[in-house]
């Protein structure tokens, strides 16, 4: 009788090591999961706050061009930008289109005749004056 009672306890042993193995197979299941979802949250935060600053300064920029172009002649903004990071631009194509880390693109329209763009990369102070009828940008 005894042997078989350590029988019985050697197979229970057996069931308890199985279930909990399993268990801790679905503990790290559930946060795998869980740290996708996380990653996936961080990923898209990142992409809109890469859009939010390249409006931001797409829509300063467009603003400042049109109150520059609604000014009487020789009229002058000056406007402060502070970009971080790498990869962006600015041109004027029609509208401003900014660029900013390399792949978020961002278009704003504008009200102006003619705008003469001498900045591709404003960091800092721009100087947006009206010269000629037409609005020039510059590095301050």
């Amino acid at each position: 009788m005894c042997d078989s009672n350590i029988n019985k306890l050697r197979s229970k042993r057996g069931q308890i090591t199985m279930e909990f193995i399993v268990t801790i197979i679905m503990l790290v299941m559930v946060f795998v999961f869980g740290l996708s979802i996380f990653q996936e949250r961080m990923n898209m935060n990142y992409v809109y706050t890469a859009n939010w600053i390249g409006k931001d300064v797409a829509y300063k920029i467009a603003r400042d061009i049109s109150n520059v172009d609604l000014f009487d002649g020789n009229a002058v903004i000056t406007d402060s930008i502070v970009w971080t990071g790498g990869g962006k631009r600015i041109a004027i194509e029609g509208s401003v289109v900014v660029v900013y880390d390399g792949q978020y693109e961002v278009s704003v329209p504008f009200v102006a005749r003619g705008v003469e763009l001498l900045v591709t990369e404003p960091n800092g102070t721009i100087i947006f004056s009206k010269e000629d009828g037409n609005v020039v940008v510059r590095s301050g």
